[in-house]
Parts: C-alpha cells; structure tokens; sequence
C-alpha cells in the first residue's frame, strides 16, 4: 500500500472513528437538554429496556429503542458533524446536464439537503417523531450524515452509530443533565467537522 494510501486510511479511521462519533454524540446531548419532554421520553424507553440492569451489553437489543434512533436520526439531520464531503469523479460524468471529466473534485453541501423543506417538513424544527411515520415519503430516507453513502460509505458506520446508542442510553439511564447557570450559548464551529463550542454540562447521578 502506497504511503498516501496509508495516510488517507489513518485520517478516516481517526475522523469517522472518534471524532464524528463523539460530536454526534455531544450534539445529541445539547439537543436533548433543552428539551425536557424528549428527553424524558427517551429515558422512559431505555429504562424500560434495561430495567435494573446497569449497563446495556445486548447490540441485539437495538430494536428496544425506536426513540433513540430517531432523536439520533433527526440530530444528524440537523447537526451533521460533516456538512461538507469532498469526492473525486472516477469517470467521466453527466451531472444537470453538465459535463464533467473525470479526476474533477466536488465539494458537496450535505446540510443543503438536510434542510429541504420538501422532503423534511418543518425542516428547521428537531423533531425527532419524523422518523417514526414511516409512511411520510421522507422517512424511506437517511439524513446526510458523516459516514457517507453509497458504495463508499464508512466501514465503521454500523460500529459507530451501535457506540453512539450505548453512549446516550447509558447517559440518560445513569445520570441527569443540564446546562450550569450562566452558560454561554452552544455554537457551531466548523474546522473539518462541525462541533459544539461552549457546551458544558452538569451532570448528576440519578437518585
């Protein structure tokens, strides 16, 4: 394997495998925390699912939490950790009736397609309940997230989003969250991911 090759595959282990996990994570917290009632319905589905066990060790188990997929679903949709991928044409491509050769690189706006009103309702409202009508047209879709799609989407895909629920289930089930007082607003700050800038959390063990 060539040493640009060997790099190439570093960066995305460590980008796909840590960072894009963990800041999908962070952002489902923030989301959470400013939304009481969802957040409560999450907690009220894990808890059931878990009962007195302390930990979740079943991946099989993944079909007991239908909300936190979705809260997962809609906090990708609108936070995506990777609003802009970069691919290069293998060939030669006809894109609205355009032509373009190949080697030619794009720069895709993944949020842009997050945000259509069309196929996302209400599109700037977190509303984690879309990814439960499945009989909406826009529900046999994914958000654009940080693993990709297609033929080349992340091979740690389905290890991270498994992380990304262990994580946040233990989270709510073990502890209670909010922001301290006087925190100063969560913002976006994009350097290759998109992370949250100045979230603080207090949290506490459950009583």
């Amino acid at each position: 394997m060539a040493l640009h090759d060997s790099l190439g595959n570093t960066l995305t282990a460590l980008l796909a495998g840590e960072d894009a996990t963990a800041l999908s994570v962070g952002w489902m917290i923030h989301e959470l925390a400013g939304r009481p009632e969802q957040l409560e319905r999450l907690r009220a589905e894990v808890d059931a699912a878990l009962g007195d066990d302390p930990l979740w060790t079943d991946p099989e188990q993944r079909d007991a939490f239908p909300w936190l997929d979705a809260v997962m679903q809609e906090t990708m949709r609108l936070r995506p950790v990777a609003p802009i991928q970069g691919m290069t044409a293998n060939e030669d491509v006809e894109l609205g009736g355009r032509h373009f050769p190949a080697r030619t690189n794009f720069m895709m706006a993944m949020r842009a397609l997050s945000l259509k009103e069309e196929i996302y309702p209400e599109e700037q409202t977190f509303r984690p309940e879309r990814w439960l009508e499945a009989r909406d047209v826009h529900f046999t879709q994914k958000p654009p997230h940080p693993f990709g799609g297609g033929k080349r989407t992340c091979p740690g895909m389905n290890l991270a989003l498994l992380e990304i629920r262990s994580v946040i289930a233990m989270l709510v089930h073990h502890f209670d969250f909010q922001p301290p007082p006087g925190a100063r607003p969560v913002e976006e700050r994009f350097a290759f991911t998109m992370r949250p800038e100045n979230l603080r959390m207090q949290m506490r063990l459950r009583g």
